[in-house]
C-alpha cells in the first residue's frame, strides 16, 4: 500500500471539502467540519486555498445558531469550466460545462467515416480552441469515444465506424492544453450522465444503447465497471439465438442482428412494411398511424431484447435498466412484450424485478457524460 504523504492527505482533504460544497447549494465551514470529521482550523485552511484558487466563493450569510452568522460557500460556476467531447461515427460534438456538469455551449462538426487520424486530431484541437473563452479557467477535458477504449492509456483502440481510427492516443490534448484528460467509451459516458443528473439514487445499473449498433454499460456499487479488457457491457454481441442471423461482427445470433436500427429496418423492408430506402424511424411513424404490421414488427424487438436482458439480469442483478439510443423511441410498441418476456423467463423475478426506464438525457448525453467524468476524476 502506498504510504500517505502530508501533501497527498492535504489534497484528499481538499477534495473532500470541495465535494461537500459541490453537493450543497451553500454550506458553512462549521457544517463541513461537523459532517466531514475534519477540524475547524483544517477546514478553514482548505477553504482559504479554494477561495484563493477561485474555485469557490462566499455568498449569502446563513442563519445563526448562536454567535456570528456563518458565510455560505458555493462553487464558482461562472469562471471554472470543463470540456466534454463526443467523437461519434458522423460528428464531433464539443461542449463547455460548468463544474456542476451543466452544459453551457455546444459545437458540432460533421465528419466522414474515412477521416484520417491526423485530420481527427486537428479537428479536435480546433474545436476545443473554438469553444474556449480566455476569461474562464478550464480544469480538464473529458472524451467520449465511439468503439473500444483503453481507459488506462487514453487510447481509442478500435472505432468500428471510423475506418482509419485505430490505436488513436489522446495524450496530445494534455500536450496542447496542459490539462488533465479522461477518455471513455461513449455509452459509459451516457450512463454516467444519467447517474450524475437523474438516477443518483440507483447504484447498480445496466444501460443498453439501441442505435445503429447495440452497446451497453454497467454500473456496480456506483462505479463504472469496465472489466479486465474494457469490454464489459457489450450486450449487443451476446448470443440470443444459436446459428441465428449474421451480425456485422461476423458471428451469428448476436442481439445486434435483431434489434439495431439497421436490422429492424432491413426486416421490415423484407416484409414489405416499409420501402427499401426507409428506416426504423419510418416504421415508428407507421405504427403511430395505426399500422398493425408495423406495431407487430416493433413488438418483436421486446422479445429479442428481453431474452438478452434475462441473462444479464441474472449475472449483474441491477436495480435499474436504462434503454437509450434512437431505437428506444420505439418503446411504446415493444415494452409490453419486453416485460412479458422478463416476467416469464427471469428465475430471480420473485426476489425483485429491475426497474426499466427510457433514458432521460437525450441531447448531448455522451459529451455531457465525458465532462462529468473528468470532473469526477478531478474531484475524487
Amino acid at each position: 500500500m502506498e504510504r500517505a504523504t502530508f501533501e497527498s492527505m492535504k489534497n484528499k482533504n481538499k477534495n473532500l471539502v470541495l465535494n461537500y460544497i459541490r453537493s450543497n447549494d451553500g454550506i458553512s465551514r462549521a457544517v463541513i467540519a461537523q459532517q466531514s470529521g475534519l477540524t475547524p482550523p483544517t477546514v478553514s485552511s482548505l477553504v482559504k486555498s479554494l477561495l484563493d484558487d477561485n474555485i469557490i466563493f462566499e455568498s449569502s450569510i446563513g442563519e445563526s445558531k448562536g454567535g456570528r452568522k456563518p458565510r455560505l460557500l458555493k462553487l464558482n460556476n461562472d469562471d471554472n469550466k470543463v470540456i466534454g467531447i463526443y467523437i461519434g461515427p458522423k460528428s464531433v460534438e464539443t461542449v463547455v460545462a460548468n463544474i456542476r456538469g451543466d452544459i453551457e455551449s455546444t459545437l458540432i462538426h460533421d465528419i466522414d467515416s474515412s477521416i484520417s487520424m491526423d485530420d481527427l486530431e486537428a479537428l479536435v484541437v480546433a474545436s476545443i480552441e473554438e469553444v474556449m473563452k480566455p476569461r474562464n479557467n478550464y480544469l480538464g477535458i473529458g472524451v467520449a469515444m465511439h468503439g473500444f477504449v483503453d481507459v488506462e492509456t487514453n487510447t481509442s483502440v478500435y472505432a468500428p465506424l471510423l475506418l482509419q481510427i485505430k490505436n488513436f492516443n489522446f495524450d496530445f490534448l494534455t500536450d496542447t492544453f496542459g490539462l488533465p484528460i479522461h477518455v471513455e467509451n461513449d455509452v459509459r459516458c451516457k450512463l454516467w450522465a444519467e447517474v450524475s443528473k437523474v438516477h443518483s439514487d440507483h447504484h447498480n445499473i445496466l444501460y443498453v444503447n439501441l442505435g445503429h449498433g447495440v452497446g451497453g454499460a454497467i454500473l456496480i456499487d456506483n462505479q463504472l465497471y469496465n472489466g479486465s479488457h474494457n469490454l464489459a457491457g457489450e450486450i449487443g454481441h451476446s448470443i440470443i439465438q444459436v446459428n441465428g442471423k449474421l451480425c456485422e461482427c461476423g458471428r451469428r445470433g448476436c442481439l445486434q442482428a435483431y434489434v439495431s436500427g439497421l436490422s429492424i429496418a432491413n426486416k421490415a423492408q423484407e416484409k414489405g412494411i416499409i420501402e427499401g430506402n426507409q428506416t426504423a424511424k419510418d416504421l415508428l411513424q407507421l405504427a403511430d398511424q395505426g399500422n398493425a404490421a408495423a406495431k407487430e414488427e416493433i413488438a418483436n424487438v421486446g422479445t429479442y431484447l428481453g431474452t438478452a436482458l434475462i441473462n444479464h439480469i441474472n449475472v449483474i442483478d441491477p436495480d435499474l435498466i436504462i434503454l437509450g439510443g434512437g431505437v428506444s423511441n420505439l418503446h411504446p410498441y415493444f415494452m409490453e412484450t419486453l416485460n412479458e418476456v422478463l416476467e416469464n423467463g427471469n428465475a430471480s423475478a420473485s426476489f425483485g424485478q429491475a426497474k426499466i426506464e427510457i433514458s432521460k438525457i437525450k441531447k448531448s448525453a455522451s459529451s455531457q457524460g465525458a465532462a462529468l467524468l473528468i470532473l469526477e476524476k478531478i474531484f475524487s
